[in-house]
């Protein structure tokens, strides 16, 4: 996660907001939780 906070703040993000000032999620945690939630799934298929 600290990689990921590192990554945010060379793209000049302050605090994870949107234009609108609520906070996101950026593509790669959006990323890593849809691989998460998927590998789970299929956890319990076997």
């Amino acid at each position: 996660m600290e990689e990921l906070a590192k990554l945010e703040e060379e793209r000049g993000t302050p605090g994870y907001a949107d234009e609108r000032g609520r906070r996101a999620a950026s593509n790669e945690v959006c990323t890593f939780l849809i691989f998460n939630i998927l590998s789970r799934m299929m956890l319990l298929l076997c």
